[in-house]
C-alpha cells in the first residue's frame, strides 16, 4: 500500500484507525525507499447497522441501497458524519457547518 501512494504521489493519506499499528513498518518501508514523508490521518470506522465495515470494496452496495431508499447525497454525509461523531446522529447541519467541522476532524495538522 505505501508503495503505492509513493508512486502516483499522494502524500496525505486518511485511513481507517484499526490500521494506526502499522504506520510504525509503513513509515519504515518509505524511509527505506527514500520516498517522501506521507501523512497519515486515522480515523473511526465506518458501520452499517450490522457493524459491518465500510470500505470501497462494499460502500457501492451500501450507497445504491440509500439511494433506492430515496435518501439523498446531503443525508448519507451527514451520516457518515454522524458515524464518526462529528454530529449527533439526526442532526441537520447546512452545508458551511458540515464542511467545518469535517474539516477540523481530519485535519493533519
Amino acid at each position: 500500500m505505501v508503495v503505492d501512494k509513493l508512486l502516483i504521489g499522494i502524500n496525505e493519506f486518511i485511513r481507517g484507525s484499526y490500521l494506526e499499528n502499522s504506520l510504525k513498518s509503513q513509515l519504515s518501508i518509505i524511509d527505506a525507499l527514500d520516498g517522501s514523508f506521507l501523512r497519515y490521518k486515522d480515523v473511526p470506522l465506518l458501520l452499517d447497522s450490522a457493524d459491518n465495515k465500510l470500505s470501497k470494496g462494499n460502500f457501492i452496495n451500501v450507497l445504491d441501497a440509500l439511494k433506492k431508499k430515496e435518501i439523498n447525497s446531503y443525508q448519507i454525509i451527514v451520516w457518515l458524519a454522524s458515524s464518526i461523531g462529528i454530529f449527533p446522529l439526526g442532526s441537520e447541519p447546512n452545508a458551511l457547518e458540515l464542511l467545518n467541522e469535517l474539516t477540523k476532524k481530519i485535519s493533519f495538522d
